[in-house]
């Protein structure tokens, strides 16, 4: 059946991607198309990557298709030829969606998270498992969302302690509403 991927909207960025991409991993493929997309949109609309309210969702999206790109083996400008493909599709209507600020945005938070990711991904090789502690230190020290230490954990095969981590994000912000 068709899908939203099948749509003149969707289509080129995912065929873009897919020319780049490690075969057979057709979910992280859609991921990355769906929140590049997003992004180029957010981005265009005058929003950075921040931790706080719509620029902390576009950091979550950058840093979810970062993370994806690794895995599906892309280049290390992956983004440069996906953002590229997306004004066209819109054929004019929307002259705001300005590529080259978009690519500049993107190349300067993925340059930051791959130090952030460098450190995490060294932290979480030393381990056996992630308890509540280590994943809040990857939140606290690292940025790391839950999510992305969900993925990296479930990608090498180790165990995630999710309840532990929420019970130390729990202590932490109770700390800091007394202090």
């Amino acid at each position: 059946g068709r899908s939203v991927f099948d749509s003149e909207t969707m289509r080129p960025l995912l065929e873009v991607l897919r020319g780049f991409a490690k075969p057979g991993l057709e979910r992280e493929l859609r991921i990355v198309t769906d929140h590049l997309r997003a992004a180029c949109f957010l981005i265009s609309d005058g929003v950075g990557p921040s931790n706080k309210d719509q620029g902390y969702v576009l950091r979550r999206l950058l840093r979810r298709c970062i993370l994806l790109a690794r895995q599906l083996e892309l280049p290390g400008d992956w983004f440069v030829h996906a953002v590229k493909s997306v004004p066209p599709m819109y054929d004019g209507q929307y002259p705001e969606l300005d590529a080259a600020r978009v690519i500049e945005v993107i190349d300067d938070e993925a340059k930051k998270f791959e130090r952030t990711l460098t450190h995490g991904l060294r932290e979480l090789e030393k381990r056996r498992s992630l308890d509540g502690k280590v994943a809040f230190d990857l939140f606290q020290t690292w940025g790391f969302p839950i999510e992305l230490t969900r993925e990296l954990a479930r990608a090498a095969g180790k165990p995630l302690d999710e309840a532990g981590f929420f019970a130390e994000l729990q202590a932490h912000r109770a700390r800091s509403r007394s202090s």
